[in-house]
């Protein structure tokens, strides 16, 4: 068996679960597992992932004299006379230096890295006259823990990465963010702390959830602009859907800081559909369909299909969720209890710790033959599996990592397995990847041209199942050396190879093209009598990619696509390293552009929070860090913006709000660290510099504190499809000082709204926004639409999702399936009793349907709570369960103490949610310790029915 070492794609990964399996099973491949864990060594002593002159910079952020030190970055005033009332210093934290948060956890210190490289890019495109540089952190919201106890720390690094970027910044510069996503109500102080002149956010598919956090009375002073555009859509909203929105805007925001903007950038879509939106500024509406029949329906189908196996993915369970609402959870698997009888029913969830209540409505549900979870990030779900796992139900221990793309440590994993062996039984333990594959990119082998010691290092989906297969087998006794050997030296490989180097080409024919289109974008502007332009980011591919090619601890996939949603994908760059900012990165294009035009042109960067969430994030550093890295390269971009004489610098935070976790406990810590991080981008801009930020995705009531406190001059924030929630916050009270651009334009939707719709939004915005604040903008920008487009809009009709979920495994039981997967990452979330309820009720009224069938029910991305836990493995009808025990490593106490005798256990120790490859040795020793527990000769799930389509019960019937 031939050995990627410390890479593992997924294709790699499905060759390191075969390696763990044949271990397992006595066949071990010595030389496989000889050559991981020679890579498991590799990567812990690279120099390519320790660069000293970035830990040297770094280092110096703990000095209080130093210039990026916390005691030194006083905010500056901006091109918003009333936002010069509102300066302020970043040193009301209890921590002193930008270094000295939670140096303890993961991922920051890269994220840390790639702050200071935009830093540098900030502080060069200052410089040359970009006085308006947006960083967008797209992304933050997308980082954001599952669970709500260590929300607070990631927001904290966070938010500390991103005004790590523009700390530097001139008072003459305007630093911007964007976020994407719009779920940032819980999550809204953190974007506040950001620090940005501007912060537009993804509002317009949120029903205005974003507006209320204002309406409850979250004060922001910065300019904001809730997108209110869907990009995403093809439809053009009217002109009175934008007004409308925009008024609804007004009502909870002051008129001097709400920006008009669409939910996100325009580059994907045509001119033909970016002029008619920027014009009206769109909105989109979309139908909800009814879940629980629908899960029927499915579920018939499958079994008429002949499946065995059904899987239902439960990640809502990681949340901290009411009684009430796992009571419901409880109910809707009740619903599907008769639609299960006769199917082997997996209940997953993933992504983090399933709480205690949670997994106790899991484990409890009827019907239900497994149960997956996280043992990757839901740690503390091994407590619970440990201590009270449902006797006789499998548990698929998701061990290896879905959500990135690096090889998983086979021999950690195999330990963590063998240990759950003796909970749950050798025959009753299955090892899977801790949530779907989905999540990273398909095949290593797809990558002729990446570094063969990066490579080396990944695990795409294909070697995420290898890892899996490796694991069961190493658990079953016919354990891989030669796997395991070359992951371990592959884990060793990454920490200690040296680095790569980045090279740039830049050719006369590509700068001329460009120049073209740049003009052609600010004539189209300068015609539509726009007061700020932007420059259209031709040379740009995507957002987070363009920044990250030209950073240091960077690497980047050719085919390493992973979906977004729907049919478009994205390809996320690796962070492996330290990050730095070589050389500026859109001085000179940003220049060009304000050569073009005496208006102002904004310099447009990705903020640290963002292009950390976007990236697959080294994992063997606190994330934080790594964001105050990129805080710090994006402030030296700030920086050289302003010395170029661009006075509006966009700082997007897109993904701030993406980043948030999961858990309310967990929020305030994640958004100190994001809004810091923010706020260090732009830190020392010139009065005469105005820092905008944009959010994408509008749900930030939560979190408007957050946003306010990232001091950004103008946010402009997507709006235009959350039915004014945005405006609500304003309405309830909060103030807000700077500028806000709430979108007015569904950049998403091919709709073009008409101007009375742009000015009935514009309306109701100035009915809680102050004139002199208000900023009308797209909900994003507008990249991704034509200049000219229009469409319908139709809403569809659905079936109930429970008949639906009937319905397939009915066809599935016809087709002569005898297994059938239920994936249910939501149990991973803090859950309460009525939704672990609801949960067992769902699962229920899926049983008689089921009949037949052999259930597996997989959890992952998190460990599973105790609660969710024994309700998952409580469930009747399910054959086998699955978690994630790669970051779900709690859920082995779990297993250990309560998995049900009889059921079989899918252990998912290959990471399936990330491209390093899998220590096979600790993973084999994890398979092993589970065989005692469940038993050995776990039955082969080849084919293995999934439901990915029946979707995840419990997330629908709650939410």
């Amino acid at each position: 068996m031939k050995s990627n070492h410390g890479s593992a794609f997924a294709a790699q990964k499905v060759v390191e679960v075969n390696a763990l399996a044949k271990a397992l099973s006595g066949a071990k491949d010595e030389a496989f597992f000889s050559a991981n864990a020679a890579a498991q060594a590799s990567r812990k002593s690279s120099p390519r992932v320790t660069n000293e002159t970035v830990q040297k910079a770094s280092a110096a952020l703990q000095g209080s004299d130093h210039r990026r030190a916390t005691n030194d970055l006083s905010r500056r005033s901006t091109l918003n006379p009333s936002r010069r009332k509102s300066r302020r210093l970043l040193t009301f934290r209890k921590s002193s230096t930008l270094m000295s948060w939670f140096m303890e956890s993961l991922r920051f210190e890269t994220c840390y890295q790639i702050a200071l490289a935009i830093k540098d890019e900030v502080e060069d495109l200052e410089k040359a006259d970009i006085n308006v540089i947006q960083i967008d952190e797209a992304a933050l919201r997308e980082g954001l823990p599952l669970r709500k106890a260590e929300h607070a720390f990631y927001l904290n690094w966070a938010v500390h990465s991103f005004r790590i970027t523009n700390v530097g910044v001139q008072d003459t510069t305007q630093i911007h963010t964007h976020m994407c996503y719009s779920n940032f109500n819980d999550i809204i102080h953190s974007i506040i702390d950001m620090d940005a002149d501007v912060i537009t956010i993804e509002n317009s598919r949120s029903d205005e959830k974003l507006l209320s956090v204002f309406r409850e009375g979250v004060k922001y002073g910065a300019g904001i602009g809730p997108g209110v555009y869907d990009i995403h859509s093809p439809r053009i909203p009217s002109t009175e859907e934008i007004a409308d929105r925009v008024n609804k805007m007004l009502a909870v925001l002051d008129t001097n800081i709400l920006w008009v903007n669409p939910d996100c950038g325009l580059k994907t879509r045509k001119y033909t559909e970016v002029k008619p939106a920027l014009q009206n500024m769109v909105s989109a509406a979309k139908a909800i369909r009814t879940q629980l029949a629908s899960a029927k329906e499915v579920i018939s189908e499958l079994k008429a299909a002949c499946a065995s196996w059904i899987q239902f993915d439960e990640p809502t369970l990681v949340l901290d969720l009411e009684a009430h609402q796992l009571e419901a959870f409880t109910k809707a698997y009740a619903g599907l209890e008769s639609t299960l009888s006769g199917l082997d029913v997996l209940v997953e969830s993933y992504f983090a710790d399933v709480p205690t209540g949670a997994f106790k409505t899991l484990t409890a549900l009827k019907g239900v033959t497994a149960f997956g979870f996280d043992l990757v990030r839901g740690t503390q779900t091994l407590d619970l599996i440990k201590g009270s796992f449902p006797s006789g139900k499998y548990l698929f221990a998701g061990v290896v990592d879905g959500r990135n793309i690096w090889a998983n440590d086979l021999a950690a994993s195999l330990n963590l397995l063998q240990s759950l062996e003796d909970l749950v039984g050798k025959d009753k333990l299955v090892v899977s990847t801790s949530c779907s594959l989905l999540h990273t990119a398909v095949d290593l082998i797809n990558e002729p041209k990446l570094d063969d010691e990066i490579k080396s290092w990944l695990a795409f989906a294909a070697q995420k199942v290898v890892e899996v297969n490796a694991l069961a087998k190493a658990l079953s006794g016919a354990k891989d050396e030669a796997f395991f050997s070359a992951n371990a030296s592959a884990q060793a490989s990454r920490k200690s190879s040296p680095r790569v180097t980045n090279e740039t080409v830049q050719k006369a024919e590509y700068v001329k093209s460009i120049k073209e289109e740049i003009k052609k974008v600010v004539d189209l502007q300068e015609e539509l009598d726009i007061d700020v332009l932007v420059h259209g980011e031709p040379e740009r591919n995507d957002m987070v990619e363009y920044f990250g090619e030209q950073l240091s601890g960077f690497a980047f996939t050719a085919n390493g696509w992973v979906q977004s949603y729907g049919s478009r994908c994205v390809k996320p760059p690796i962070i492996y390293g330290d990050v730095s900012r070589p050389n500026p990165m859109t001085v000179f294009w940003s220049s060009t552009a304000q050569s073009m035009t005496k208006r102002p042109m904004k310099g447009m960067l990705t903020g640290p929070v963002t292009i950390l969430n976007w990236s697959f994030v080294r994992n063997d550093q606190p994330r934080f860090e790594t964001c105050y890295q990129i805080a710090l390269a994006i402030k030296d971009e700030v920086e050289d913006l302003e010395k170029a004489d661009i006075n509006v610098i966009q700082i997007d935070e897109a993904a701030l709000r993406e980043g948030l976790p999961l858990r309310k406990a967990e929020h305030a810590f994640y958004l100190n660290w994001a809004v810091h991080s923010f706020r260090i981008t732009n830190v020392g801009v010139q009065d005469t510099t105005q820092i905008h930020t944009h959010m994408c995705y509008s749900n930030f009531n939560d979190i408007i504190h957050s946003i306010i406190d990232m001091d950004a001059d103008v946010i402009t924030i997507e709006n235009s499809r959350s039915d004014e929630k945005l405006l609500s916050v304003f309405r309830e009270g909060v103030k807000y000082g700077a500028g806000i651009g709430p979108g007015v334009y569904d950049i998403h939707s091919p709709r073009i709204p008409s101007t009375e719709e742009i000015a009935d939004r514009v309306n109701k915005m100035l009915a809680v926004l102050d004139t002199n604040i208000l900023w009308v903008n797209p909900d994003c920008g507008l990249k991704t639409r034509k200049y000219t487009e229009s469409s319908t809009f139709e809403d569809i009709p659905f079936l109930t999702r429970k008949d639906h979920c009937r319905e397939v495994i009915s066809e599935l039981k016809a087709a002569g399936a005898s297994w059938i997967q239920f994936d249910e990452p939501t149990l991973v979330l803090d859950l309460e009793a009525h939704q672990l309820e609801a949960f067992t009720k769902a699962y229920a009224g899926l049983e008689s349907t089921l009949s037949g069938l052999d259930v597996l029910v997989e959890s992952y991305f998190a460990d599973v709570p105790t609660g969710a836990f024994k309700t998952l493995t409580a469930l009747k009808g399910v054959t086998a369960f699955g978690f994630d025990l790669v970051r779900g490593t709690q859920t082995l106490d779990l297993i250990k103490g309560s998995f049900p005798s009889g059921k079989y256990l899918f252990a998912g120790v290959v990471d399936g949610r990330n491209i390093w490859a899998n220590d096979l040795a600790a993973s084999l020793n994890l398979l092993q310790s589970l065989e005692d527990l469940v038993g050995k000769g776990t039955q082969p799930m080849s084919p293995r029915c999934t439901a990915d389509f029946v979707g995840t019960l419990l997330q629908r019937i709650i939410f």
